[in-house]
């Protein structure tokens, strides 16, 4: 009796079929140097956006941010027509949540102040201008403090009531009976007399800074007045909307005085244990990877996957953003996307489980490595 063994072969995939000068051969490393920094954001083009912001806050780590929006608003009508002896009931200022806080809802101090400087819709705004505003805060004395009501979604907005502030009666008086007797006559010359409102609150503990539907039509400015004319008083409203054809921008500043920041308004700071990331026109991060190029030193190099993973720390009352974006600078200094980004497979979405960030860079890694990026 014969008992004879064999050893199953590795298997190799057909490689031994291939000529030695063809094959791939597969690195991985993880070990590449980056360097970071912290830098403050310039400033951001803010006009005319589907949404806005409004609102402050304080945090520890950040100091002091705070948010105004500003637009314009126009008449509902091609003219407008008052009764010539009528009593101001209440002048009311709706404006549609969009579904997103950074912070706490509270009970923000609300002000409302009116813009003396023309807004123009072709002109571009950016987040660090400021326009020229009358110092009365046009909140109805007493009223300045409204409790938010936030609702968790973006999607869940329009079954939310929108937030109603009371602005001062003295307010409807001169819209409804303008100093400019032709201001009621077009739209134009009412913005030309009336030319819009900017909306932010104080920033103090335990409040935030929230989305806003400005152009969502339960936006707007409304006038309540009694008709005193006839026998009877009649209550009647007229409306001053926002529209898509309203100039409109978000105004940001941000203090770091007292933080580790402070002095990032003077240049980078160091990022080899910590980097800040603040959105709002706040701060950004640069990343450089010196030795990337030394990839070149493979031979046939051709890279399968790339992985930049970002870690954070999270934070019960200010927590991480869910999306990061990454961009890449050019050899003239301009911000560009990169090339994954474009083929939607960059990622950055956060893993709150894993508290980090992932994005899928080969192709902009390829085009480096083959100087079609520099």
């Amino acid at each position: 009796v014969f008992s004879v063994g064999c050893k199953k072969p590795e298997p190799t995939g057909g490689i031994e079929l291939i000529p030695g000068e063809d094959q791939l051969f597969p690195y991985r490393t993880d070990t590449l140097t980056l360097t970071a920094s912290t830098l403050r954001e310039d400033s951001l083009r803010t006009d005319e956006l589907s949404s806005t912001l409004i609102g402050a806050y304080n945090d520890p780590e950040f100091g002091m941010a705070q948010a105004w929006s500003v637009s314009q608003v126009r008449l509902s009508t091609s003219s407008a027509e008052f009764p010539v002896v009528y009593e101001i009931d209440s002048v009311v200022l709706t404006i549609q949540y969009d579904g997103y806080l950074y912070g706490r809802q509270g009970t923000p101090f609300f002000v409302v102040n009116e813009i003396t400087e023309d807004l123009v819709l072709s002109e571009n705004y950016y987040s660090n201008k400021s326009l020229a505003v009358a110092p009365d805060n046009l909140m109805r004395d007493g009223m300045e403090r409204v409790e938010l009501n936030i609702p968790p979604t973006a999607e869940n907005s329009a079954s939310f009531p929108p937030l109603r502030l009371h602005l001062d009666e003295s307010l409807g008086q001169r819209l409804l009976t303008p100093s400019d007797t032709e201001a009621l006559t077009s739209d134009a010359n009412f913005r030309g007399y009336f030319k819009g409102i900017q909306i932010s609150t104080l920033a103090e503990p335990n409040t935030g800074i929230f989305n806003a539907d400005l152009v969502d039509p339960a936006s707007k400015l409304t006038v309540y007045y009694r008709d005193l004319d006839g026998a009877e008083p009649d209550t009647i409203s007229y409306s001053f909307n926002i529209t898509s054809d309203c100039a409109r921008f978000t105004r940001f500043e941000h203090s770091y005085t007292g933080t580790a920041l402070n002095g990032v308004e003077d240049g980078p700071i160091d990022g080899s244990s910590l980097c800040y990331l603040q959105a709002g026109a706040g701060l950004k991060v640069r990343i450089d990877i010196p030795h990337l190029l030394s990839l070149n030193d493979f031979d046939r190099r051709t890279v399968n996957a790339a992985e930049l993973i970002i870690p954070f720390e999270n934070d019960t009352r200010f927590g991480p953003p869910v999306q990061l974006v990454l961009l890449y600078q050019d050899q003239n200094g301009v911000m560009q996307i990169l090339p994954d980004q474009a083929s939607q497979t960059i990622g950055g979405l956060g893993d709150f489980v894993k508290k980090e960030y992932r994005f899928r860079i080969e192709r902009f890694v390829q085009r480096v490595l083959h100087g079609d990026i520099e």
